[in-house]
């Protein structure tokens, strides 16, 4: 799998392309893919104990913006969300542009940024403007 990388802002949106198929994957600061679950309802997350220990949550400060937002978890730790839905890292995942955890258990999948509705020229220009390179 190739991929190539924009640091865009606090986060880290890359191109992933296989054989059959391109989508461009939202990930955190570290440059890791971003998952939901689908046990997950809006504002609470499902996935605690053992789960959190393959899955760990994205922590609230990794991202910012619309559509962005915090729920607190069970202990007063913060996750990031995204139209309410909580996402997680995956451990199998070993370094950025992985997404090894897409469709375990038909539950998990990569946040793509046509669900999040991002255009990656639009954000790419408003960060280059941002930097003062545009």
């Amino acid at each position: 799998m190739k991929t190539a990388t924009r640091i865009v802002f606090w986060w880290v949106l890359s191109v992933f392309v296989g054989a059959d198929a391109s989508a461009e994957l939202l990930t955190g600061r570290n440059g890791m893919t971003l998952y939901t679950f689908a046990k997950d309802s809006a504002g609470n997350s499902a996935c605690s104990w053992y789960c959190i220990r393959l899955w760990p949550p994205a922590a609230a400060d990794e991202r910012e913006g619309p559509g962005f937002g915090a729920i607190t978890r069970e202990g007063g730790a913060r996750q990031l969300t995204y139209e309410g839905r909580p996402l997680y890292y995956f451990i199998g995942d070993h370094g950025p542009g992985d997404a090894n955890g897409d469709g375990i258990d038909q539950v998990w999948r990569v946040v793509t940024l046509p669900e999040t509705g991002i255009a990656a020229h639009d954000t790419e220009a408003a960060a280059l403007r941002c930097l003062g390179r545009r």
